[in-house]
């Protein structure tokens, strides 16, 4: 009967495609819904023939668009196909599957598509058709989508021709020569992509080449231009070193000597060529506290003679390793709180080393104000430093015990600021790793006066 029914709508279709088959349906659908509640609301025995109706007599039906040329395929496609809970096993589904796929039904085709529930996947696998992902994503644009369903496709291992009019061998060559056509037209295209990939994907990376040899060479000439740099730093630091000691020796010259001892009230036996950093130091103090104070020497401590030699030796001797880059300079110890008299007896040593935030060392600075914040009350420690090659550090790390590579000391922020200083920048450090690097010159015992007022 249902083969009667396809075959018929075949033929009819052919001669009216635009008869609408749709009429009378509501009303059919009324009386159907109304039989169905006479037989339940019936009490049992035989039933009246006017309780069966045509829908009685379905056991399975399906509804599908013919093929037509979609793009450049012809694509059919299944909209419906259910078959009575009853009859289900009975192969009625794959009869109608097979009905629809003649091409004397559905037409020639190049595939037939179809949205499937997800409990029918199986049904349809077993009868040839695809859920493949990539091989349906080119019917999306062609069939409507239903929701909580998958795309599935049935591909013919040829194009659908229709049997009864395949009468020569001449159409079934000019049919192999279409698949080969298309076979070669895919392999094109797949070859023009490829060869389109590698020439872009060579273009980048000669592209990435380029701009990474670019950058290299910058890289190389900001290290010449820094290289270049340090040297003119380290050739300008032994240059004011030099004027440094010129100006020393100018002053122990000076015949402001025997005026220096009385002005600070030492002793007579303390040797002249003290006096340059004792008041460069009183210099540093007064600059940097308020307007009415001064400070005055009671005190001058010198390095014990019988140490003295040696420790001279022994700072000479790292000056001299340092070679082009040594750099010395007159700096304030930062530290001595337990006093200096074990520094002035024997110099410098590893005793004297304190772990602070910033590394564990030597801190000097060039600041007196900074010094005495570290120093013993009231006194404070001058000594001649060979810094070397100086690296700047800027993040603190107390269990640093060496200098960075290729550098000899480092220069941090500081570790405190004075309540007095007039400049929060009164504060950087010198940090030496080597005792041998300081040389002590003399401690200074002083007293800060403030003037009274009028």
């Amino acid at each position: 009967m249902i083969s009667d029914i396809f075959w018929a709508y075949s033929s009819e279709s052919d001669n009216s495609e635009e008869e609408n088959y749709s009429a009378g349906i509501d009303e059919f659908i009324e009386a159907a819904r109304e039989r169905r509640r006479m037989i339940a609301d019936s009490t049992g025995g035989e039933l009246s023939t006017k309780l069966i109706g045509p829908e009685c007599l379905l056991v399975g039906c399906a509804t599908f668009e013919r093929a037509y040329r979609r793009g450049n395929e012809r694509v059919g496609q299944i909209s419906l196909l259910a078959v009575r809970n009853r009859y289900r096993r009975c192969h009625i589904g794959k009869y109608l599957l097979e009905i629809i796929m003649n091409v004397n039904i559905m037409g020639e085709y190049d595939a037939i598509a179809a949205y499937v529930d997800d409990g029918a996947k199986d049904f349809f696998l077993n009868n040839g058709f695809s859920d493949d992902v990539l091989l349906n994503s080119r019917y999306k644009k062609y069939i409507n989508h239903w929701i909580n369903s998958t795309l599935m496709c049935y591909l013919p291992m040829v194009s659908a021709v229709n049997i009864n009019n395949a009468g020569s061998l001449d159409e079934i060559v000019e049919e192999c020569e279409k698949w080969r056509q298309k076979s070669l037209e895919a392999y094109q295209m797949q070859a023009g992509c490829m060869f389109k990939m590698v020439k872009e994907q060579t273009e980048l990376i000669k592209d990435l080449e380029d701009r990474l040899s670019r950058k290299q060479q910058q890289l190389e000439y900001i290290e010449k231009e820094f290289t270049r740099y340090r040297q003119k730093v380290a050739v300008d630091s032994r240059e004011l070193s030099r004027m440094t000691e010129d100006v020393e020796r100018l002053h122990l010259s000076d015949n402001r000597s025997q005026n220096f001892v009385g002005k600070f009230g030492c002793r007579d036996e303390i040797l002249k060529e003290l006096r340059y950093p004792v008041e460069e130091f009183v210099k540093c103090m007064e600059q940097c506290m308020q307007s009415g104070s001064s400070v005055e020497v009671q005190e001058i401590y010198q390095v014990s003679e019988n140490a003295k030699s040696k420790i001279q030796n022994n700072f000479d001797s790292c000056v001299n390793s340092f070679g082009d880059n040594a750099s010395v300079l007159t700096l304030y110890y930062c530290g001595g709180k337990s006093g200096l008299k074990g520094i002035l007896e024997n110099g410098f040593t590893t005793e004297e080393f304190v772990r602070d935030i910033f590394g564990q060392g030597l801190y000097f600075s060039k600041y007196a104000t900074q010094a005495i914040y570290f120093s013993k009350p009231d006194e404070v420690l001058i000594a001649r430093v060979a810094l070397g090659r100086v690296e700047s550090v800027v993040r603190s790390d107390e269990n640093c015990c060496t200098p960075p590579e290729g550098f000899d000391s480092i220069l941090t922020k500081g570790r405190h600021s004075i309540t007095y200083q007039r400049d929060p920048l009164y504060k950087h450090e010198y940090i030496l790793f080597r005792p041998e690097q300081a040389m002590p010159i003399c401690a200074v015992k002083y007293v800060i006066k403030t003037r009274s007022g009028p």
